[in-house]
């Protein structure tokens, strides 16, 4: 569970009209997730993992939803086994790396977007949204050297917005807005005790309207891929990593220029972490990212944001964390930086 408080600067202009569409200023509960993991055999394990209290307040959300197939045993030393159903995108390192576990509260936006979607503000849903699809994945046991998953997927995620709703099925069976399919994959290799070094790939097609009432869609490329590391020192830790590609423009956005409805667009960003132990009750977290979307290019130019925090660890299964988020704009500066608190537990 991860309860919060946040503070957000007002930026020029907008008011509260009592519409919930005003600057953030509030308490409210970001996470709060069931995970529930069971071994029927001695070849399958189980997970499902529900979010009551996801950005959408207004529904219990699926997060993971699979099932693991290990041919030679689960546990044992093996070439790999196979996950089917929704899941983590096999994409990078800080995609997969759980909440729980990260020390920035949010991922950087390259990845989920940008934290602050109100008037006159930069808007990016990320190209990972959700960080999950559903699909069928091969991944390296942890008795392997090399770290390694690749797997086939829908490749729209389980958060990609209308990218084409004549297209989806009406009672919501189907999430796949297309026949293609998107292949994602990674591999990560130790190259010391404590550095190591990945890359990763995504490519597929996603459907998209030229014009937000069309009765069909244009197939366009969707591609991804990115380079990853982390080394560990006693007493702290950097990471990094990169992702560029390729993402449709959509017809229902207004950062979308005219004409270019159903075409492709360029998309990169990175992050530096890094991490310093205060003895073993305090950390104090710098991470500074960056995204170039070049939807937003003529309006906000490239979007960066520092994030500084500390981490107080209450106990074996609960921290506080106080993080202050400092976002900039190339191009048209808004006034958006914001506070962040937070107590997180896992039980």
């Amino acid at each position: 569970m991860q309860a919060r408080y946040e503070a957000y600067q007002s930026p020029t202009g907008v008011l509260d009209k009592g519409d919930n569409k005003a600057p953030d200023n509030r308490f409210y509960v970001r996470r709060g997730r069931f995970k529930i993991t069971g071994q029927p055999t001695d070849n399958t394990v189980g997970v499902v993992q529900l979010d009551i209290c996801g950005y959408d307040r207004t529904k219990v959300e699926t997060k993971d939803l699979y099932l693991e197939y290990h041919p030679w045993g689960v546990g044992s030393s093996a070439p790999f086994f196979v996950r089917f159903g929704q899941q983590n995108m096999p994409f990078g390192y800080v995609i997969e790396r759980s909440s729980s576990a990260r020390e920035v509260p949010e991922r950087p936006k390259v990845f989920a977007g940008t934290t602050v979607s109100l008037p006159s503000t930069p808007s990016f849903s990320g190209l990972f949204p959700g960080e999950r699809d559903k699909g069928i994945c091969l991944l390296s046991t942890e008795t392997s050297k090399l770290d390694w998953a690749l797997g086939l997927f829908n490749g729209t995620g389980t958060k990609s917005g209308d990218a084409g709703a004549a297209f989806l099925e009406s009672t919501g069976k189907f999430e796949d807005n297309n026949t293609n399919k998107t292949i994602i994959g990674r591999v990560r290799y130790p190259v010391t005790e404590n550095l190591y070094l990945g890359t990763s790939f995504h490519k597929g097609t996603q459907a998209v309207r030229e014009l937000s009432n069309s009765p069909y869609a244009t197939m366009v490329d969707q591609s991804r891929w990115g380079a990853d590391l982390q080394y560990y020192a006693q007493g702290g830790s950097l990471k990094a990593e990169y992702v560029t590609g390729k993402d449709p423009y959509y017809s229902n956005t207004t950062t979308t220029p005219a004409a270019k409805y159903g075409t492709n667009r360029t998309v990169s960003g990175w992050y530096v972490v890094g991490v310093k132990n205060l003895g073993p009750k305090h950390q104090l977290v710098a991470q500074y990212d960056v995204l170039n979307d070049k939807a937003m290019a003529a309006t906000y130019g490239k979007l960066s944001t520092w994030n500084l925090g500390i981490i107080r660890f209450l106990d074996d299964a609960t921290k506080l964390k106080v993080f202050y988020e400092i976002n900039n704009e190339e191009k048209n500066s808004v006034t958006n930086n914001g506070l962040r608190v937070e107590v997180l537990t896992v039980f």
